[in-house]
Parts: C-alpha cells; sequence; structure tokens
C-alpha cells in the first residue's frame, strides 16, 4: 500500500514540474518574441508577423510591453517605410495607430519620426497644420527644418523666424537676421551683437552674444572678458578672475583661481586656495596635499551642509546622534546633516522627528518657527503644530488659523477651523469648513 501511494506521489510530482516547466517554457517563448518574424529587419525591429497578422512591439520589448496587433493590416502588401511607419494597399501606419487622413499613394517617411504626403507634413504621426510638403526640408539635421514659410524644431514652429536666413549653430541654437534662438524660442534679438564663441560642453552648448554667456537659451553671466571663456571639464568653465560650476544652473565658486584649478575626479577638484565638491568649498582640508583618496572609503564619512556653499566632511565617528534624524558635531546641531545656525548645544532637546527645541525657539528640520510660544507648543502630526495663540503648517504660521476649533484632514496638507479650509498655511477660499469633501 505504501509504494501504491509513493507511486501515485510521485506522479503527482511530476506532473507538477512538467506543467511549471512548460510555462516557464512559455513565458520564456513569448518574451524572446518566438513565433514572431520581423518584416524588415534592415529598417525596424518594431514591426513583427505571426499568422498572417501584422503587429507592433514598441521598442521591439516582447518581455514587458509585448506585441500589438494593428487591426486590418494587410501582410502581403505591407512595406516598412522606417522604424515607426509603415503602409500597405489601404492604410499608412505611425507604430500601431492608423493615420486616418495620409494619402498612401504619395506617403513617403523622412525619417523615423518625419513623413509626408502630397497634402501633409507628419511628426510623431501627427499632421502639422499649414507646412508645405513640396517645400519641406531637414536643415542640417533632424532636429530643424523649414518650408517656404516656417522654421521648426522638433515638430514646432519657431514664431518669427525667416526660413531664407535661418542658420543652425549648435546643440539646439539657431539664429536669422534678426534674433538668436534656443530649440523652439526666441532668446534674444541680436541687435548686432556678436556671437562670437560656441563651446560644446557635456550636453550643452555655451554660447555667447555680446558678452553675455548663453546657457540653454538663458542668460547666466556678463563675462568681463570673453576671449578668457574656457571649458576645463564637463562640470567646470573659468573666465579670467573665476572658476564655475555648471549643470542644470551656474554657480561661481568663491575665491578659486582659474590658473590653478585642477578636477581630481568626478567628486572633488582642488585649486591653491581650496578643496571644492561641486560647487561647494570643502572646509578644513589642505588643497597642498588632498587627494581624493584620503576620504576612503566613503562610507566611514558624513557630508555636513555648513552654508549653501560650504561643507564638512567629518568621520562618522566624530559625529552623534541625538536621533534618527538630528546630530551635533563640533558643538554644532545638524538636522540630516544641514546645520541649524543659533541652536543652542546645551539646551538643545528633540521633541519628535522634525521637530526640536532650545531655551530660546522651537525647531521644524533646520528652521525657527517663527511666534512659536516654547511652554504652550503642541505637536499634532508630521507637519502641523500648535500653541494657544496660533497654528503651524511645517516652519510656517497659519494667519488668523483658530488653534481651539484646528484639526487635520488628511495628515499631509488639508486642515481646517471653524472659519476656514487650509492648504498647507494657506486659507482655500470659497470652501466652507462645514461643506468641504474633504470633512467626514
Amino acid at each position: 500500500m505504501f509504494k501504491i501511494l509513493l507511486l501515485i506521489f510521485s506522479g503527482i510530482v511530476a506532473i507538477g514540474l512538467l506543467v511549471i516547466i512548460f510555462f516557464i517554457g512559455s513565458l520564456i517563448y513569448s518574451a524572446l518574441g518566438m513565433g514572431y518574424d520581423k518584416i524588415n529587419k534592415s529598417l525596424s525591429d518594431l514591426y513583427y508577423s505571426k499568422d498572417n497578422k501584422v503587429y507592433f512591439v514598441r521598442g521591439g520589448n516582447f518581455f514587458e510591453l509585448g506585441p500589438t496587433l494593428i487591426e486590418d493590416a494587410d501582410l502581403a502588401s505591407l512595406k516598412i517605410l522606417s522604424a515607426n511607419y509603415a503602409l500597405d494597399m489601404n492604410n499608412v501606419y505611425f507604430q500601431s495607430e492608423k493615420l486616418l487622413f495620409a494619402d498612401t499613394s504619395s506617403f513617403s517617411a523622412l525619417d523615423n519620426y518625419y513623413a509626408k504626403d502630397n497634402n501633409h507634413v507628419y511628426y510623431f504621426g501627427k499632421p502639422i497644420s499649414d507646412i508645405d510638403p513640396n517645400t519641406f526640408e531637414f536643415i542640417g539635421t533632424s532636429y530643424f527644418s523649414k518650408d517656404k514659410n516656417n522654421v521648426l524644431y522638433l515638430g514646432n514652429k519657431i514664431n518669427n523666424a525667416t526660413p531664407e536666413q535661418f542658420e543652425v549653430l549648435s546643440r539646439g541654437y539657431s539664429k536669422d537676421t534678426n534674433s538668436l534662438f534656443y530649440e523652439d524660442r526666441a532668446v534674444s534679438a541680436l541687435n548686432n551683437l556678436y556671437i562670437h564663441q560656441i563651446e560644446e560642453g557635456k550636453d550643452h552648448s555655451f554660447i555667447f552674444l555680446g558678452s553675455q554667456l548663453l546657457l540653454k537659451g538663458r542668460k547666466v553671466l556678463d563675462l568681463k572678458n570673453p576671449s578668457f571663456f574656457n571649458i576645463i571639464s564637463d562640470q567646470y568653465f573659468s573666465d579670467s578672475e573665476s572658476v564655475y560650476h555648471y549643470s542644470s544652473d551656474i554657480k561661481k565658486l568663491p575665491n578659486s583661481d582659474p590658473a590653478t584649478f585642477k578636477v581630481l575626479n568626478d567628486r572633488y577638484a582642488k585649486d591653491k586656495n581650496q578643496v571644492y565638491s561641486s560647487w561647494q568649498t570643502i572646509l578644513d582640508l589642505d588643497p597642498r596635499n588632498f587627494r581624493p583618496i584620503k576620504l576612503e572609503p566613503s562610507y566611514k564619512y558624513s557630508t555636513l551642509q555648513i552654508t549653501p556653499n560650504t561643507i564638512k566632511i567629518v568621520p562618522n565617528r566624530k559625529i552623534e546622534r541625538l536621533s534618527k534624524s538630528y546630530t551635533t558635531h563640533d558643538n554644532k546641531i545638524f538636522f540630516y546633516y544641514t546645520i541649524i545656525n543659533h541652536a543652542d548645544i546645551h539646551s538643545f532637546e528633540v521633541l519628535d522627528q522634525n521637530y526640536a527645541k532650545d531655551k530660546n525657539n522651537i525647531y521644524y528640520d533646520t528652521n525657527i518657527i517663527e511666534g512659536a510660544i516654547i511652554e504652550e507648543f503642541e505637536i499634532i502630526n508630521k507637519y502641523f503644530s500648535k500653541d494657544k495663540s496660533h497654528v503651524f503648517y511645517r516652519d510656517k504660521n497659519i494667519e488668523g488659523c483658530d488653534p481651539q476649533s484646528f484639526s487635520v484632514l488628511d495628515e499631509f496638507y488639508f486642515s481646517k477651523d471653524k472659519n476656514h479650509v487650509y492648504y498647507g498655511n494657506k486659507i482655500i477660499e470659497g470652501i466652507s469648513p462645514t461643506e468641504s469633501p474633504l470633512v467626514s
């Protein structure tokens, strides 16, 4: 009897394993697109056929996105025009969508995103209004294009650009006789100002209009002598007097020396005066003998924010933790490694994750809650607090709010008293606290 039960159990296990193997095999088969054939692999890896039907696979990703059936597509007459465009005897397709007004007899793809027929120019499958397909052409690259009346950047018309005088400059910049453009917008009237220098940085082009330095179409600096402009790396440039850090914005490095400035690695740089991390000066480091290896391994150190432009890098063993969020170092208090100015270390007391006090003030994160009465102060939740005369959202007073009738509605932003409903520390006009949909 035992042998029979063992055989039955073994059979069940074997069948289960076969089902699992079949299921996993089916997933792998589908994820790899097995059973689907690329229609024209030299032009596109997004269009496939199976069982005489046409499918579009976004990004060619069968595993995560899977195939989309293109309804009514005729495989026998289907032609792949580019990575995203195709047509058959009845329709034109951008990816898996039919272009309802496209003329199949004259339709052609210009690249992966632009196309045209006798009636329209298309971008991402959408017709661009008032563009003449007979005079449409690219200007240098497919970023810029034009017809007899208009100039476009990635399918968007550039207002007031003159096609006959239009010239592409560098990474999104262009001009005509009257204006300088960045992407699809006018940056400045030229007013006879000379565009006298264009420099390539990582993901950016710097351009000078007169003495004004522009980054991503924004005027960011007025340099006394643009001829001294120099890109040091993909994070730094200099002029004759200072070094600057650039990414989405420009930060001047105070007291920096362009002549001795040196990038050490992706994180650190130095000159004869200081050591830097991005745009911030690292205090208490001697640039003469500093090497990045001295701050390795990095997990043994923490970065303390002293001012917006200065930091200290200190060993973790020299930081005393008061709570999950508050720490001390060198007789100073920090909230998540950002200094709390004016905090009195001798009387400092943590109240909650975001709240603390000393003999003089109540703090929310790093900021003083102005007007809070220490002896009466009460924490409501992570964002709201009060005393007998005030209600606060984070570190801001909710003007006119009545503490006695105050209540929180959603634990994050919304609250009310007998008179108003509030979002943060602002009154929501036109909503009564008794009629608000937030009030249960």
